[in-house]
């Protein structure tokens, strides 16, 4: 069974919000980008930000945090008015949105020292190290950037994200080019901020996999408009399962299934296979309609009921 890593207990009970988007919508020359888009993220929670390429990810990121003005709507950070308060709110924000730029002929802990100036703080040889050594990188800490492989430029973008433990942190694909055993640090890493620390954060991503077991809120967007947002558990149903099967006659299949009386959240066909959204206690039921009906069974096994819960609106 798929399980999450989730704060919903934590969110119940502390309910403040950090960041609320209202009514945002943005155009570039005519072309919408965001529409009446809204958001709430709370304290103490990740928030994952889901869509496919080109859906606005980005533009939101950019727009909370003033990179960008909306045409209209209403952005409020830590309880203030965004614009306003623009440089107090900007100074406990970590980011990291697009890909990281550096001084590519300085190195590592000089790109931190002068990002620590530029974002008014002092430099702090320490804080450099530790942050340094978080994100793994304290071996490269004096080799030239632009000798850097993408997935550790990638590390040294998180580490200006969290370099002064901002209390909200905005990452865009920050799992992007990480190998397998560096994703598992970052993740790693990342939980331990926002356990240790509170560390709020927004992480955005066109992949649900990278994402799984890791968030305890959701948002999805597709062509810059809000789907569906709130917990995981929530949003998919605690008791719910995903489910992928496949059959001697797929196309048969889905067609038995989604006519049958079955309780069946959602179903569809992707990728040459089906993909069902149920209660655990359905699946006897799904296979023995299958079977009754001359289909044979070849594989029936748990899916990514994120993934599941997100095609239902995409397909």
């Amino acid at each position: 069974m798929i399980t999450f890593i989730t704060r919903q207990k934590i969110n119940k009970l502390n309910s403040e919000i950090v960041l609320q988007v209202r009514g945002v919508s943005k155009s570039i020359k005519g072309v919408p980008v965001l529409s009446d888009f809204g958001m709430e993220v709370y304290k103490g929670s990740i928030c994952g930000v889901v869509g496919p390429n080109d859906c606005g990810k980005t533009m939101l990121l950019r727009t909370i945090t003033a990179l960008v003005n909306p045409d209209k709507g209403k952005i409020e950070i830590f309880g203030r008015n965004l614009i306003p308060y623009r440089s107090e709110i900007l100074s406990k924000l970590g980011l990291m949105i697009g890909e990281p730029v550096f001084y590519d002929h300085l190195t590592a802990f000089d790109n931190l020292a002068i990002f620590s100036r530029y974002s008014g703080g002092q430099k702090d040889n320490d804080e450099i190290n530790c942050v340094l050594k978080l994100v793994n990188l304290s071996e490269l800490s004096d080799t030239k950037v632009k000798n850097f492989a993408s997935g550790d430029r990638k590390k040294l973008g998180i580490a200006m994200a969290i370099y002064g433990n901002p209390p909200l942190i905005l990452l865009d694909e920050p799992f992007v080019s990480l190998d397998l055993k560096s994703l598992i640090e970052i993740k790693t890493l990342l939980l331990t901020l926002n356990k240790q620390r509170g560390t709020t954060f927004v992480i955005a991503s066109k992949q649900l996999s990278e994402l799984e077991g890791f968030i305890d809120r959701l948002v999805l967007m597709d062509g810059g408009s809000l789907i569906a947002e709130g917990n995981v558990d929530e949003l998919t149903g605690r008791s719910k399962i995903g489910l992928l099967i496949d059959t001697s006659d797929n196309v048969m299949a889905f067609k038995i299934l989604k006519e049958s009386e079955l309780p069946i959240d959602s179903i569809i066909i992707e990728d040459e296979l089906i993909r069902i959204n149920c209660e655990r206690e359905t699946i006897p039921f799904i296979n023995k309609i299958l079977l009754v009906s001359d289909i044979q069974v070849y594989m029936l096994k748990p899916d990514n009921v994120i993934s599941s819960y997100y095609l239902t609106f995409t397909k």
